[in-house]
């Protein structure tokens, strides 16, 4: 008997450190959400509180250097119904954080998200805005680990971005890697909301590196094309 249990216990021990080392090695994650996955359910049946505080820290752990915390507020009434702050430890001073992906809709997503520059678990890796260093904050802590809202750069999802030459455009992801993507220009059926006449049409598909995913200033250089669906 107590053979057996030694055996479970290893092998529950092993699963969490294989889904760590997966959770570790992940780097489709391109977006985290500053408000919870589940927004919208815990709006619907009147759950929402004031806000939420997401520490920050020098490295994905809560015994490195506190470097201070996002305080992400619920504002009832008014065009822009979220407002986040970063305060850092030493100064108490505030800075205005601005979404990198952003639908003022909160019924949609809702899409409130930094971009992902590193992934370790429940720990993301975010660059603010120009001049800000990165940092490292502890979502899983402020949310639950099941709630904490990630957008992928995967196949099937539409983007919009402005290439190398300064073009925008607007790409479907035909496929990716933690390191390329492969995408071909959007065509009308793929958002055709059930258009049985639209065909596809011959096309051509190109590579974006990784490199060429983020900004110097950390920002992601796509946007999520159709927020809302059809």
């Amino acid at each position: 008997m107590f053979n057996c249990i030694r055996f479970s216990i290893a092998i529950l021990f092993f699963n969490l450190l294989l889904s760590q080392s997966v959770l570790a090695a992940e780097t489709h994650v391109h977006w985290v959400g500053m408000l919870p996955a589940n927004f919208i359910e815990l709006d619907s049946a009147g759950e929402i509180k004031e806000g939420w505080t997401i520490p920050f820290y020098a490295e994905p752990s809560p015994d490195s250097e506190k470097i201070g915390k996002l305080k992400v507020e619920i504002i009832p009434e008014g065009d822009h119904p979220v407002f986040a702050n970063f305060i850092y430890d030493k100064t108490a001073e505030p800075i205005e954080v601005n979404p990198h992906l952003y639908d003022h809709d909160l019924g949609y997503g809702p899409y409130y998200h930094l971009t992902v520059i590193e992934r370790y678990g429940g720990w993301f890796k975010v660059q603010f805005k120009e001049g800000m260093n990165t940092m490292w904050g502890d979502f899983a802590s402020a949310y639950g680990g099941m709630n904490v809202g990630v957008l992928y750069l995967e196949s099937g999802r539409i983007l919009e971005w402005t290439n190398n030459k300064g073009e925008v455009e607007s790409i479907y992801i035909d496929n990716s890697d933690p390191d390329t993507l492969v995408v071909r220009p959007e065509q009308p059926i793929d958002m055709g909301c059930d258009d049985e006449t639209l065909r596809f049409k011959p096309y051509q598909t190109k590579l974006i590196p990784k490199s060429d995913w983020i900004d110097v200033n950390g920002r992601s250089r796509f946007d999520i094309y159709y927020t809302r669906g059809c």
